[in-house]
């Protein structure tokens, strides 16, 4: 099983990034934060498997995060109740 990991692409503008489950992808292919109000933190989560992946970045804390959210951040805190819609 291979582990979560980051790597910078020199061919494309994106982030490359690994999941557990094997799934392989780019930062732009995240669509869901993992609101995590214990840890007063967001978490990027795998667009296969839905686990929270911290090794691919999170944001502390949830405020800020709201702060600063667009797109999928702001929708997964909107859903979260974190945002107003």
């Amino acid at each position: 099983m291979p582990e979560p990991g980051v790597d910078r692409s020199f061919s494309e503008p994106h982030t490359l990034l690994t999941c557990r489950c094997g799934w392989e992808g780019h930062d732009d292919d995240i669509e869901r934060w993992d609101v995590q109000r214990d840890s007063d933190r967001v978490v990027r989560q795998c667009p296969s498997c839905s686990d929270p992946v911290p090794e691919w970045g999170t944001i502390r804390p949830v405020d800020a995060a709201a702060r600063i959210a667009r797109g999928p951040l702001r929708r997964s805190l909107v859903e979260a109740g974190v945002l107003d819609g």
